[in-house]
C-alpha cells in the first residue's frame, strides 16, 4: 500500500516544473521522521485532483513493469504548516490553502541529474530507455519529450518522474482507433528517447516489457485503482482500467506498433 506521510517543513520550491513542486520534511503517522518528499499540490495542477490519481495510478504501474521512480506517497500538510506558509509566503498562500487534503509527493531521489538534452544514449541504457517509450505508449503520457524529458539518472539507472499529464485520452477527441494502435500518436516522435533508440532500433527490445504487459492481471489493476484516496476518485478511472485491459489483451499487436513507430 502507498505510504502516508505529513509535511511538517518546507525546504525549498524548486524553480522547474508547472505546477512548481516543493521539497518538505514529513513525518510518519507515528510523528517519526519520514524524510524529504518532493509534493505536487493538488491545487497547483491544471487538471486538480485528477493530475494527482494519474500521477499515482502511473507510478504504481511503472512499479509493475520494473521501471525505476521515486517511491510515492499521499501527502498531507500539518495545519501548523499551512499557516505559516500563508502567512510568510503570499506568492503561494492560495493554493497551499486549496491543498488542505492529500497531495501527491515522491520520496527526494538523492545524487540525480536531469536528462541533458541531445545526450547520446548508452548501451547500459537501452533496455530501460525502450521500457520507458513502451510505458508513455501505454499510458498516452506525451509529456515525456527531449525538451521536457522527466527522467532523472544516476550512473546507468533511468527512474521515471512526472505522469500528471498521463492519460492524455480522457481529455482528447477520441479518433475511433483501438488503444494499441500508434500509429496517430504524432507525439511519441518527440518523446526523449524516441530518436536516440531509432539510431539503434535493431537493438530495440520491448519483449520483457510486453511479457509484464501479459501479467498485468485485472485483480492487480483493481488493486492499483483502489489505492486511489476517496477524494481524488473521479469517473473516468473506469477508462482508464479498460485501455489497459485492452492494450494488455492485444500485446502482440501492441508491440509491433511500438516497434513499428521507432522505424
Amino acid at each position: 500500500m502507498v505510504g502516508r506521510v505529513t509535511a511538517v517543513h518546507l525546504h525549498r520550491f524548486l524553480s522547474s516544473g508547472r505546477t512548481r513542486p516543493a521539497v518538505f520534511g514529513c513525518i510518519d503517522a507515528d510523528g517519526n521522521i519520514a524524510g524529504d518528499y518532493v509534493v505536487k499540490l493538488c491545487a497547483a495542477m491544471d487538471t486538480r485532483t485528477r493530475g494527482a490519481a494519474s500521477e499515482l495510478i502511473a507510478s504504481l504501474l511503472a512499479g509493475h513493469f520494473g521501471i525505476l521512480r521515486p517511491d510515492p506517497a499521499l501527502v498531507s500538510l500539518h495545519p501548523d504548516l499551512v499557516n505559516w506558509l500563508a502567512s510568510r509566503r503570499p506568492d503561494v498562500a492560495s493554493v497551499v490553502r486549496a491543498s488542505t487534503g492529500l497531495n501527491f509527493g515522491t520520496k527526494l531521489l538523492m545524487d540525480v541529474a536531469t536528462w541533458p538534452r541531445g545526450r547520446a544514449l548508452p548501451d547500459a541504457m537501452t533496455m530501460a530507455a525502450s521500457d520507458i517509450f513502451a510505458f508513455d505508449a501505454l499510458i498516452a503520457n506525451d509529456d515525456r519529450r527531449y525538451n521536457n524529458p522527466n527522467v532523472l539518472v544516476r550512473g546507468d539507472d533511468i527512474f521515471v518522474i512526472d505522469h500528471e499529464a498521463a492519460f492524455a485520452f480522457l481529455y482528447l477527441v477520441s479518433v475511433g482507433e483501438p488503444p494499441w494502435e500508434l500509429r496517430q500518436r504524432a507525439s511519441l516522435r518527440d518523446h526523449v528517447f524516441y530518436y536516440p533508440l531509432r539510431k539503434q532500433a535493431t537493438a530495440t527490445d520491448v519483449g520483457g516489457f510486453m511479457a509484464r504487459l501479459a501479467q498485468l492481471g485485472d485483480a492487480e489493476l483493481e488493486q492499483i485503482v483502489q489505492q486511489i484516496p476517496s477524494e481524488w476518485s473521479h469517473s473516468e478511472l473506469g477508462r482508464i482500467s479498460a485501455h489497459l485491459k485492452s492494450v494488455r489483451d492485444h500485446a502482440a499487436e501492441f508491440q509491433l506498433q511500438v516497434l513499428g513507430a521507432l522505424t
